[in-house]
């Protein structure tokens, strides 16, 4: 996969499960306090810093991009690098940006961040086998031609 294309989508997923689970976390505060929910404000710069987010999360893929030619334990490595970098910049993201006040709000924002890497490497492996698949079946049509 092209990694401007792959950088792309991950930038678009990522946000789409930002906006999400945002949302989720506000629609449970609500549900749990409505008379809190005035309270609920979101600044103007949220939407932009959701994408400038997840395009920074989207960067560190390129450690996975090129696989072809290295051993497992270096592909474990590079996976727990990509993991703990892109949580980082989320941990800082969201003290910067204000998503979270405390340490509960911020175990919040974790397990989003764990279930949104999930949904993320789940969708890049589905996208990715669904492309294999379709050059695979182009060659072999080729070869039949031939």
């Amino acid at each position: 996969m092209n990694k401007l294309k792959l950088i792309f989508m991950q930038t678009v997923m990522i946000s789409a499960a930002i906006l999400f689970g945002m949302g989720l976390q506000f629609m449970l505060k609500f549900i749990a306090a409505p008379e809190d929910s005035i309270k609920i404000i979101w600044p103007w710069y949220m939407p932009l810093a959701i994408i400038l987010t997840a395009f920074l999360c989207s960067i560190p893929t390129l450690l996975l991009a090129d696989i072809d030619n290295i051993s497992s334990k270096d592909m474990q490595c590079r996976i727990i690098l990509h993991f703990f970098c892109i949580l980082a910049m989320v941990s800082a993201a969201g003290f910067l940006l204000k998503w979270y006040e405390n340490i509960n709000e911020y175990f919040i924002i974790l397990l989003m961040f764990i279930l949104i890497y999930a949904f993320v490497w789940a969708i890049s492996f589905w996208i990715g086998k669904t492309e294999e698949h379709k050059i695979n079946k182009a060659i072999k049509e080729i070869q039949d031609e031939e």
